[in-house]
């Protein structure tokens, strides 16, 4: 089953994705911010959010469990099953 979804729909979720990827750092304590820049779709229904980190230096080794944690979350309270929270550099 194929799902539309607006810009609005995908905004809203790029938000939602923002302030738990916001919660989960503060709760893992750690010392930098992770910035949701784009959500969009692809392949059909699926939608993939880009985060990247606030600074340099930062690997995506470092918050991997962080996206991994959202992607869970967004699966089983909000049955977003068709979303891939993905880590990139800024540039």
């Amino acid at each position: 089953m194929s799902v539309t979804r607006t810009e609005s729909d995908i905004e809203s979720l790029r938000q939602r994705v923002q302030q738990k990827v916001d919660r989960e750092c503060t709760r893992k304590r750690l010392d930098f911010r992770l910035i949701v820049k784009e959500a969009s779709v692809e392949e059909e229904e699926w939608v993939y959010v880009i985060v990247v980190p606030d600074r340099e230096g930062v690997r995506a080794y470092d918050y991997a469990k962080v996206l991994s944690d959202v992607e869970l979350e967004l699966r089983r309270d909000e049955h977003e099953q068709h979303v891939l929270i993905l880590p990139a550099l800024d540039d």
